[in-house]
């Protein structure tokens, strides 16, 4: 088993003499603490899964429509769609953002649900950014503006 050394036990004691933060596992958690979060829990929001098929029903397309129009495979959003824990990159979002031509509201809403943003000092990002306040959505023209500026392509051209 192993054994903290000496030297480390002793700056741990020292640090806690110290008034220094006890160890997560010290910590006592009442029952109130778990019940808040299960209740917390429970009101998660709608996922990136579920927006992005709740947007192409809205847009009236199929599947395959969407995710041809974002240069994504049939597998890769098959993946999407039947695993709920499957974690897409930021370059398939902003794909799938550009097939559904939504507004840039929706999709900062659509980033946000997966887990990100549009950042201001991201190149590739300010390019989507531009392209989507410009009513450009074809993702292969996006891909020769992004590429054109030596960014990351989206779709199928990425790796995931």
């Amino acid at each position: 088993a192993f054994e903290m050394p000496k030297f480390l036990r002793a700056n741990r004691a020292e640090k806690m003499a110290a008034g220094g933060a006890m160890p997560c596992a010290a910590v006592p958690m009442s029952s109130d603490v778990f019940d808040d979060l299960d209740q917390k829990l429970r009101m998660k929001d709608e996922s990136f899964k579920d927006m992005l098929l709740r947007k192409i029903d809205e847009a009236g397309i199929t599947d395959a429509q969407c995710y041809k129009n974002a240069l994504i495979s049939r597998s890769h959003f098959n993946k999407i769609k039947l695993n709920d824990d499957y974690r897409v990159q930021k370059a398939t979002v902003l794909s799938f953002v550009l097939a559904l031509k939504l507004p840039l509201d929706e999709a900062s809403e659509m980033l946000t649900k997966a887990g990100y943003a549009f950042s201001p000092s991201d190149k590739r990002d300010l390019i989507v950014r531009f392209c989507l306040e410009r009513g450009i959505y074809d993702v292969m023209q996006v891909n020769e503006i992004l590429l054109r500026f030596d960014q990351q392509l989206l779709g199928g051209a990425q790796r995931e």
